[in-house]
């Protein structure tokens, strides 16, 4: 027979694993998350659908095994008055992107993720060290990139629009344009991902934009969002954001 003291002992353990359980399934949220959709921050895996690829549904899976929170991903094509319209209506909990000045009126600021920077990126035959020689060159672009930036006000700038940025690589591809502007990064992993990274000269860097946690005011989950920070910082301090970066360079 156990003796009485054994006995408590493993009411006691049993009823500490219980409420610990039971703790961790109140505590438990459902969220939901929306980014742009372009590679190679977040996009679709064409060999499995629904599967998402990318440095962003990494973030999301690490965020979620250190809070213990559900993340519901949304892709919001290239569309950031896509994720403004369901930030402001409440149909998204937070985003992950560029800030703006627009966002930040129905948006609570969270933790920094990373400096994304923008520039130029020139054939590999123009040598471009500085904005000046801009104003001869012919350059490709996605609008929704340019918007508030020193490109988008210079007149004296030729600056095409395109849909995607592999349009603006075919365009290089067949010399009708000098140069890209836009996320340096993600033209250059593109390029990769086309086979022509070798027709990209050296970048220029015109700025850096930094990539917030940025959480909608009209979210009834704000009270998850310093969960949600905390692990990011620790994602940060930890260097496993490098190692995420690094697999997609």
């Amino acid at each position: 027979m156990f003796s009485k003291g054994f006995l408590k002992n493993i009411l006691k353990l049993y009823i500490l694993g219980v409420m610990t359980l039971f703790s961790s399934f109140v505590y438990s949220a459902e969220l939901k998350f929306i980014t742009l959709e372009v590679a190679p921050w977040a996009y679709l895996d064409e060999e499995e659908p629904m599967a998402f690829l990318g440095v962003f549904p990494m973030l999301v899976s690490e965020i979620e095994r250190r809070t213990g929170h559900n993340i519901q991903i949304t892709l919001a094509g290239f569309s950031f008055e896509r994720i403004n319209r369901e930030l402001k209506a409440g149909r998204q909990d937070c985003t992950v992107v560029i800030r703006s000045k627009h966002r930040d009126m129905i948006t609570i600021l969270g933790e920094s993720v990373l400096d994304l920077s923008m520039g130029i990126l020139p054939s590999n035959k123009i040598p471009l060290h500085n904005y000046q020689p801009l104003k001869k060159l012919k350059i490709s672009t996605i609008r929704e990139f340019l918007i508030g930036t020193k490109l988008m006000s210079d007149d004296h700038l030729m600056v095409e629009f395109d849909s995607d940025y592999h349009e603006s690589l075919r365009k290089l591809e067949h010399g009708r344009i000098d140069g890209i502007a836009g996320p340096i990064s993600k033209i250059q992993y593109l390029a990769k991902m086309n086979g022509v990274f070798e027709l990209l000269g050296e970048p220029l860097v015109l700025s850096s934009e930094p990539v917030h946690l940025q959480c909608s005011i009209e979210s009834e989950k704000l009270k998850y969002m310093g969960d949600v920070n905390k692990a990011i910082r620790d994602i940060k301090k930890e260097l496993v954001l490098d190692k995420m970066l690094s697999f997609y360079q």
